[in-house]
């Protein structure tokens, strides 16, 4: 079955921004910046149990035609994940953007 194209841009903006941080983290890891690389491993070890805790609460949810319970171990992790990712990333952009460091969180 054919995903809708506002899905299918939804899944791979998330694999992309998954990706994106796999790579950062290996940067990270490259330079030694275990600061960066504790808060990469936070946001997605936040971002699985956040998925988790969205099938179990709202397992009925609907979320871009896939009904949240319905998703298995695997599938719960890799969606964590990009939750994971996306945070990370918005948060990295608003560093970014803000040049007096207001956003620091740590």
């Amino acid at each position: 079955m054919p995903m809708e194209p506002f899905t299918a841009a939804v899944a791979l903006t998330i694999v992309v921004l998954t990706i994106k941080k796999v790579v950062d983290l290996l940067k990270l890891i490259d330079v030694k910046d275990w600061k960066g690389v504790r808060n990469q491993s936070v946001a997605w070890a936040l971002g699985v149990a956040g998925a988790f805790l969205l099938a179990g609460a709202f397992g009925e949810s609907v979320v871009q035609g896939v009904r949240l319970g319905s998703l298995n171990a695997a599938g719960l992790v890799i969606f964590g994940l990009g939750l994971g990712s996306g945070g990370s990333f918005v948060k990295d952009g608003l560093a970014a953007i803000d040049n007096k460091d207001t956003a620091a969180i740590g």
